[in-house]
């Protein structure tokens, strides 16, 4: 995991908040939380004054063989840091069965575009 920016949590952040204040897009909080399990406990935890990391984002769109034993909530985990993603890869690939689709190439869709950081990064410094 490549962390993006630290900072320390206020007392109006919520995972969503800082999702949408890092990504431009909050329901990639679980990117946050998933980086910061350790430091806030259960997916409510967050309180003012905890130390957080802010995990870089997947930014481009990849390509995986599947192999034996893959799963969506492995190839998530795999590629983004979290589990959380299992859904976008398989709706990004057609919703195959992918124990049944060994060698199939998947794409491995980007999470945000390099453009979409650059104006949340604009946002934040306004």
């Amino acid at each position: 995991m490549i962390i993006m920016e630290s900072r320390i949590a206020g007392g109006e952040d919520t995972l969503q908040r800082l999702a949408a204040l890092y990504y431009g897009r909050w329901e990639l909080f679980f990117l946050i939380y998933e980086a910061n399990r350790a430091v806030i406990g259960n997916i409510d935890g967050l309180r003012p004054g905890m130390p957080l990391q802010i995990p870089a984002p997947q930014q481009q769109e990849l390509r995986h063989v599947v192999g034996e034993g893959d799963s969506w909530e492995a190839l998530s985990l795999t590629y983004y840091d979290t589990e959380h993603f299992a859904r976008l890869l398989r709706k990004a690939n057609g919703g195959i069965v992918i124990y049944e689709s060994i060698g199939t190439e998947l794409i491995i869709p980007a999470l945000v575009t390099p453009g979409e950081l650059e104006a949340a990064s604009r946002r934040r410094a306004a």
